[in-house]
């Protein structure tokens, strides 16, 4: 992502956050890099020309948490 990044003058934070958010420079330099339209790799922000339709953030995914305690674990090995 960085060198991607670099090639559009755009940090690599930047080309990261651009998977969660849309930033049309680094999501078409993204895109142009694999080969792939933006509407292809990301529908909710963009339409077949390209043009964006969205500013919504990619939702994350829920985690469920796993309560402390509720299995046992293994002591942890001391390095020599």
């Amino acid at each position: 992502m960085a060198e991607i990044g670099r090639g559009v003058g755009l940090r690599r934070t930047t080309m990261v956050w651009a998977f969660i958010h849309p930033h049309l420079r680094a999501n078409l330099a993204i895109a142009e890099f694999l080969g792939v339209p933006l509407n292809e790799l990301w529908p909710q922000w963009f339409d077949a020309d390209g043009k964006l339709i969205s500013r919504e953030a990619t939702p994350r995914p829920e985690i469920k948490r796993i309560p402390r305690g509720s299995s046992p674990s293994r002591p942890r090995k001391r390095a020599a």
